[in-house]
């Protein structure tokens, strides 16, 4: 970001934040995708300004997605994102990856069936590379209203 001229802050939740990072762009606090609000306190969002792009790349299930997802959008506005990380993990075909029975992708879909009228799939980012090439199938969502 600093190479594009943008001052940007990136704050990362992690349920063990790395110790031996010092940078005064990042800021690692300790916290679950399962309950943000103990991490993401309402003045820590309130000094980050807008727009913002969260990126949610923690354990890949429903659950925890979902969680997210309730969680920022009480807190994103027009013009901000939200992309839910690894929805290809439908797609692959190793045995491991049913564990997550398809969890990032469903839990895109039940987000936009009940925020129809608010969040959009941006498209551009989505199928940049062709349709959905892309590690986030529909997931890159846009607040819109």
């Amino acid at each position: 970001m600093t190479a594009h001229g943008l001052r940007a802050r990136v704050v990362s939740v992690d349920l063990s934040p790395p110790a031996d990072l010092s940078d005064a762009r990042i800021q690692f606090v300790a916290g679950d995708a399962h309950d943000l609000s103990a991490a993401l306190t309402h003045d820590l969002l309130a000094s980050l300004p807008h727009p913002w792009l969260v990126s949610e790349d923690s354990a890949h299930t429903f659950e925890a997605c979902t969680a997210v997802l309730r969680f920022f959008d009480n807190h994103l506005v027009v013009g901000d994102y939200i992309v839910i990380e690894d929805g290809v993990l439908s797609d692959m075909a190793e045995r491991h990856y049913e564990t997550y029975e398809h969890g990032p992708n469903r839990a895109v879909e039940r987000f936009l069936s009940e925020h129809v009228d608010t969040y959009e799939i941006d498209g551009a980012l989505c199928d940049f590379f062709g349709q959905n090439v892309t590690w986030n199938p529909n997931a890159w969502l846009r607040r819109a209203r």
